[in-house]
């Protein structure tokens, strides 16, 4: 059975007025989604919460996790069909 990724590629959002939203491939899988997102949303409200100097990560950090899957020269992640 193939998996459709729906439009977007996201399974899920959290509107800014509202609970969250999810689907999925079957209603079982849409709450299991719903799940996830919500166990994300934990995770982000207790970082906010311990984190109280924030500080946005410099450019150079930001650029060496960003190319080092998606630039010219990546080595991490795995190869596309092309590259095979």
């Amino acid at each position: 059975r193939r998996s459709r990724r729906p439009a977007g590629g996201r399974w899920g959002s959290w509107p800014r007025w509202g609970g969250p939203f999810a689907w999925g491939t079957s209603p079982k899988n849409a709450v299991h989604n719903a799940k996830v997102l919500e166990q994300i949303a934990e995770m982000a409200y207790h970082t906010e919460q311990i984190s109280g100097n924030k500080k946005p990560l410099e450019q150079y950090i930001l650029d060496k996790h960003y190319l080092r899957k998606h630039g010219k020269n990546a080595y991490y992640g795995q190869k596309s069909k092309e590259e095979k």
